[in-house]
């Protein structure tokens, strides 16, 4: 009996956002696995589930388990005193499952021991502490940092120090000479899942201002990349298996070994990687498990209401899962999810990830209309949608598609002059955090909704609250200002994330307003026009609507500059200082080495 206890609880492992996973051994000794039956009692009616009684995690306070070194390492974390608290480490025997050895690590913070190998680290980043353990819990080494809010992980070489800061990035250091460097420059740092190997991550490079996902090697002391792209807020990674949530998409989720990754949707729960084979663990808000294998067929399934799997960890011998759940009331109870009960569910429905993040085909107008849009997204690095391919509802707008030949073919030779002013690889400059391309769409009967903008009428809009920034025009009210105006919107919002993230950036909302008359403040609302309007404010506004906020106020100088409006600007010393100031601020933004010595809307200023 103890040997089966004991092949049950040496299996056990806790990866953080993730399990281990693996292929039933029918071939395992039938002797370990009839003892083990003969000491489980069901636990409902499934067949699928089983309660294995275990007096050392039943009378632990939310204990983790975990195998290290061929035995099962258990800890707890108790509160002390005074924002302190303490981590007990359990070794227990892999033969008899009793307890081989213990000891106990202050701590500040509660952090859960890294396995590395046949050691274990307790990087506490509060209070400064990187202690080293042996395989029989001996301290063989003992570091006191500074200590910072941030997350620290110990590479498997026992010196090399990960420390992660959601402003800085990652900082590695060597513990026993003390060296400091940047390992990599980032800003807003967000751990997504650890396991004993790999340490996942998302945030903004402060280098190319993109959010980006990777994950940190403590084995290698590398960063390994996803093998598909995409807007990513979340990731996890085993072995070669990678699990990615999208941005402003909470339950959306590719999954994949390469680049032909597919997309699935929760539907109500949401995804887990179960570590080291690649499993996908559907967890449902009701509390049902689904079980399905690395191409989304599915395996199995088991209910768990109102409890809570603290620990879930494949088992080779007996081709299932152990589970340790907890019903929030402090009393904890290891189960067996056998997978090879509750067998019949559907297969995960799932769409390829290119086939998502591309156009959709356009059907309802002239081929020749579509050919000519692809090729004009492919000349200036933009994504140009007509006719079905069109969206027709949006936050604050609504619309219809239109696919006649003629006013279509005419939107796009006005789009083309439009952009055509701008210089060689413009576009691709607006590409930034979570943003991964410019879209324009062309449309019809574009109008407001939801109350927005009172009784005011609109010819475009534009939007970047997810990962691409949409443009959308009124195809019947389209002119080549609209689309600079615009791309004055979407050149404000570059220059916004450019300052935040680089500190010597010259663009400043304090510093447009100083350009304003004594006195001025704008409407801030839209079909809000003013009605204290002094006459001597209007050397400093093309016209009321300017006066609306600041970015309608950049826009219609912007696009009356690339228009060059004759003496508009040379007439009102107020209008030229604004457009010099934002002038350069993109100068300041942009990579400009491609660019003429005068942009078409730097015209005016000479």
């Amino acid at each position: 009996m103890k040997r089966a206890l004991l092949l049950i609880l040496a299996l056990c492992l806790l990866l953080t956002g993730c399990g281990v996973p693996g292929e039933a051994d029918t071939q395992s000794s039938g002797a370990k696995e009839a003892a083990l039956l003969d000491s489980c009692e069901a636990f409902d009616d499934s067949g699928a589930l089983w309660y294995i009684p275990n007096q050392q995690i039943e009378a632990q306070q939310y204990p983790m388990l975990r195998t290290f070194a061929d035995n099962l390492l258990m800890t707890t974390s108790s509160y002390i005193s005074d924002g302190n608290s303490e981590l007990k480490l359990t070794l227990l025997s892999a033969t008899t499952g009793e307890a081989l050895q213990s000891c106990t690590v202050g701590l500040i913070e509660s952090v859960e021991p890294q396995i590395l190998g046949d050691h274990i680290a307790v990087c506490d980043s509060r209070s400064g502490t990187v202690v080293v353990l042996d395989a029989l819990l001996r301290e063989t080494a003992r570091y006191t940092l500074s200590a910072d809010p941030g997350q620290w992980f110990l590479g498997y070489d026992l010196d090399t120090l990960y420390k992660c800061s959601y402003l800085d990035g990652i900082c590695a250091v060597s513990l026993s000479t003390g060296k400091e460097r940047f390992f990599l420059d980032l800003a807003e740092l967000s751990i997504c899942s650890v396991t004993d190997t790999n340490v996942c991550f998302t945030g903004v490079n402060r280098e190319t201002q993109r959010y980006t996902a990777s994950c940190l090697n403590l084995a290698s002391g590398k960063l390994v990349e996803p093998p598909f792209s995409g807007d990513f807020f979340r990731i996890c990674h085993s072995g070669k298996m990678w699990l990615a949530g999208f941005y402003g998409q909470e339950d959306t989720f590719a999954f994949g070994v390469d680049t032909n990754a597919r997309v699935i949707t929760a539907q109500g729960g949401t995804f887990s990687l179960l570590d080291p084979v690649g499993h996908l663990l559907l967890t449902g808000l009701d509390g049902t498990l689904s079980l399905y294998d690395s191409k989304g067929i599915f395996l199995s399934t088991c209910a768990l209401p109102g409890r809570y799997v603290q620990s879930i960890v494949w088992t080779e011998e007996l081709g299932g899962y152990l589970l340790l759940v907890n019903d929030g009331e402090g009393c904890n109870r290891l189960l067996f999810w056998d997978i090879r009960a509750n067998t019949n569910g559907e297969n995960l429905q799932t769409q390829s990830l290119s086939d998502l993040q591309a156009a959709p085909d356009g059907m309802s107008a002239d081929a020749s209309l579509y050919e000519r849009a692809q090729s004009l997204s492919d000349h200036f690095g933009i994504e140009i949608r007509i006719a079905d391919q069109c969206e027709t509802e949006f936050t604050s707008f609504s619309c219809y598609p239109v696919s006649d030949y003629g006013p279509v073919s005419a939107g796009l030779d006005l789009l083309e002059d439009a952009l055509s002013v701008f210089p060689e690889g413009f576009f691709r400059q607006l590409i930034y955090g979570h943003i991964d391309r410019v879209q324009f769409q062309l449309v019809g009967g574009l109008a407001a909704t939801n109350g927005f903008g009172g009784d005011m009428s609109y010819a475009a809009f534009t939007d970047a609250n997810g990962s691409v920034c949409k443009i959308v025009l009124d195809i019947y009210s389209l002119s080549k200002n609209t689309v600079w105006h615009e791309l004055s919107h979407a050149i404000d919002r570059r220059l916004a994330w450019d300052a935040t993230y680089r500190d010597e950036a010259l663009f400043t909302e304090e510093g447009w307003s100083a350009l304003n008359p004594d006195g001025f403040t704008y409407t801030g609302e839209y079909g809000s026009l003013g009605t204290n309007i002094q006459p001597e404010w209007y050397s400093y506004f093309i016209d009321d609507y300017s006066m609306i906020n600041a970015t309608e106020d950049r826009a219609r100088i912007f696009e009356y500059a690339v228009e060059d409006s004759g003496t508009l600007f040379r007439d009102a010393p107020g209008l030229t200082a604004k457009l010099q100031y934002y002038s350069d601020c993109i100068r300041d933004c942009f990579d400009t080495a491609l660019w003429p010595e005068i942009t078409a809307w730097e015209a005016p200023l000479h």
